[in-house]
């Protein structure tokens, strides 16, 4: 009996963590970032050229909702009373906020190193690096260049598509080495057409089964239909001994 309930005990957290292997890994939202930091001209930034990023959901089937995307500078011993310290400085992105992230969606946001908060400005003043906080032309550079060890880190936070949990993910360390002066490719090597393909039947096939579900409420639920064609059955109607211009409302009208 012991026996029995053990193997018994041991198969049932077995199949759970083979389940959960197979939720993180093929259907849970999964993130891959871009290799670099691409650095491309620009009129519109104080700098002359802006720095971007790119992201892309690799999961198979669930969307990426009400996401966030965060940028980080991270140096040590940028405060020099604490040596061993790690210091954030925090810039958002020009896409903050996106509504969804389909699988196999991307998004390109900027770093927006102009958009210094006053506080992290006050913070680098306070540590002896006033051209860096007083400047708006800063670049990504300079800010790698405060401290040997320093790094820029990405952080999205996200709700999965199905059940709605939050999920955080941070990008991998980029340094100095991984800025290039290039523009992101736009092609597709055969496997991942392939992937894009199935991918997009896939999606084809929610829409149609949400279609499906949709007519099958209809008919089962009458409220939600219309009564009749306005043009054939008057919204008003007149009956004898009501006063000129009162109207009386069919039952049926909604």
């Amino acid at each position: 009996m012991n026996v029995d309930l053990i193997i018994g005990a041991g198969l049932g957290l077995l199949t759970s963590v083979v389940a959960w292997v197979i939720t993180q890994a093929f259907v849970s939202p999964r993130v891959d970032w871009s290799q670099g930091i691409s650095k491309i001209q620009s009129p519109n930034s104080a700098a002359g050229f802006i720095y971007r990023i790119k992201v892309q959901n690799v999961g198979w089937l669930r969307s990426i909702n009400d996401l966030r995307l965060y940028g980080s500078v991270l140096a040590k011993g940028l405060d020099p009373g604490r040596p061993q310290t790690w210091t954030r400085i925090r810039f958002p992105l020009s896409v903050e906020d996106v509504a969804s992230l389909p699988p196999g969606g991307t998004r390109l946001a900027a770093i927006r190193l102009e958009a210094m908060t006053p506080q992290m400005q006050r913070r680098l003043r306070d540590y002896g690096y006033d051209e860096i906080a007083d400047n708006e032309a800063r670049t990504l550079e300079q800010l790698f260049a405060l401290q040997e060890k320093s790094y820029l880190v990405f952080g999205l936070l996200g709700s999965d598509g199905w059940t709605g949990v939050r999920h955080y993910r941070e990008s991998p360390r980029y340094g100095p080495d991984d800025i290039r002066r290039a523009y992101f490719t736009l092609k597709l090597d055969g496997y991942s057409r392939v992937v894009a393909r199935l991918r997009r039947q896939l999606l084809a096939l929610q829409r149609r089964t949400r279609l499906i579900r949709h007519r099958r409420a209809l008919r089962r639920h009458a409220t939600l239909r219309f009564s009749r064609d306005l043009m054939e059955h008057p919204a008003v109607t007149r009956k004898p001994g009501l006063e000129h211009g009162s109207v009386q409302r069919n039952e049926d009208d909604e």
